[in-house]
């Protein structure tokens, strides 16, 4: 019995851990220091300090604001304008390792047409010299850059490694691996700030109809006024470019780990997780850690089953994850099948029944899985 492979929990991004693979980037709100927040107002003027404006300052703190020269925020929209440039900054470097990747690709091409085109010439010359007599000039040429063709064709079959060893080989290994670490980070902060902009603006609005902020603004010597930004309409626009490109691709990165190749989905519009592309197996699997996690719930209208998973037996249970998303394509209410505690070690898998839902085409050639159905409207 082979021993159980231990599922990958971390992949390197620039020095430090993400956990696409199995758990979800946590990078909720937090409130930035004050001072690295840019361009939101020109005004320079600090607040006085007595006890009238102290009872008002207070008021707007205890509401939940921050102050910012001379505008109250709420947290979540000074996080929004601290993450956006770190969210750009992913975005670029997503861009420029699917450049290199592509690079890769093309190179492999390259060297596969030209393995097709020595096997043609070789076999050309082959048959043409057997049809000359022994010893013949034109035989004796044909014989010659045989030869050469043949030492050429082997060599270029030597260095034409398989899909799965060239994919893991360094530096493509590692760059696959890298970008599926920078898109996951991407795309959980494009949910995040996604989701949060509608309920920030509906703070904003409760707190301009409340009489005690609007006292409390009025208290000060100089004068002062809610957020949100002048800049929130723009920082909308980039927010809404980076979940254009991400959210709605038809080729998804691909890579290779082990005996695995890896995809990122988005589960419940919400969570990002990198899954094992399972050709093998019906059933979609996730970690029993990732079920309580999302806090989901036993399906009662079908039966646990038991499968064997790497000589492994194990039981599994239904539960129901409201939509998977791969790129442009969208499943709704997916059966999911949930393993114990001790199978964690295997990683989430993307079984091939949801894999012909999603119409997901695995292209490792191109290190991509393909997406063949029309672009879908987000939520």
């Amino acid at each position: 019995m082979a021993p159980p492979r231990t599922w990958p929990t971390a992949i390197k991004h620039n020095g430090w851990s993400v956990l696409p693979c199995m758990m979800i980037t946590l990078s909720w709100w937090v409130v930035m220091p004050i001072a690295a927040i840019g361009q939101i107002e020109s005004d320079k003027t600090a607040i006085p300090r007595n006890s009238t404006i102290t009872a008002a300052e207070q008021t707007l703190r205890g509401a939940g604001l921050t102050p910012v020269e001379r505008v109250w925020y709420l947290p979540e929209e000074l996080h929004q304008r601290q993450r956006l440039p770190e969210l750009e900054k992913l975005d670029q470097h997503a861009a420029e390792l699917n450049q290199l990747i592509a690079r890769h690709v093309q190179a492999r091409e390259v060297l596969r047409q030209q393995i097709v085109q020595l096997q043609e010439t070789t076999r050309t010359n082959r048959t043409a010299a057997a049809k000359l007599p022994p010893g013949a000039p034109a035989k004796l040429l044909l014989d010659k850059e045989f030869q050469l063709q043949s030492a050429q064709l082997t060599a270029a079959e030597k260095s034409f490694l398989s899909v799965e060893k060239w994919a893991m080989a360094a530096p493509l290994g590692n760059l696959t691996m890298d970008l599926l670490a920078t898109r996951s980070e991407l795309l959980d902060g494009i949910l995040q700030l996604s989701a949060a902009a509608p309920v920030t603006a509906a703070t904003y609005e409760r707190l301009r109809s409340d009489s005690q902020i609007t006292a409390a603004l009025a208290g000060f010597a100089a004068p002062q006024r809610l957020g949100p930004a002048k800049a929130i309409a723009a920082e909308a626009k980039i927010l809404s470019r980076l979940a254009q490109q991400q959210l709605r691709q038809a080729f998804l990165p691909l890579a290779r780990s082990g005996n695995d190749w890896l995809v990122t989905g988005i589960f419940n519009e919400r969570h990002v997780l990198t899954v094992v592309w399972d050709a093998e197996r019906s059933e979609t699997l996730l970690p029993h850690s990732l079920f309580q996690k999302w806090e989901l719930e036993i399906d009662r209208g079908q039966e646990p089953r038991r499968i064997t998973l790497e000589d492994q037996e194990i039981q599994i249970r239904p539960s129901i994850i409201k939509t998977v998303r791969l790129g442009t394509a969208a499943a709704n209410d997916v059966t999911v099948w949930v393993m114990p505690a001790e199978a964690e070690h295997f990683g989430p898998r993307l079984g091939y029944e949801l894999q012909q839902t999603l119409r997901a085409t695995l292209r490792p050639e191109r290190l991509a899985v393909e997406i063949a159905v029309p672009e879908q409207k987000l939520p």
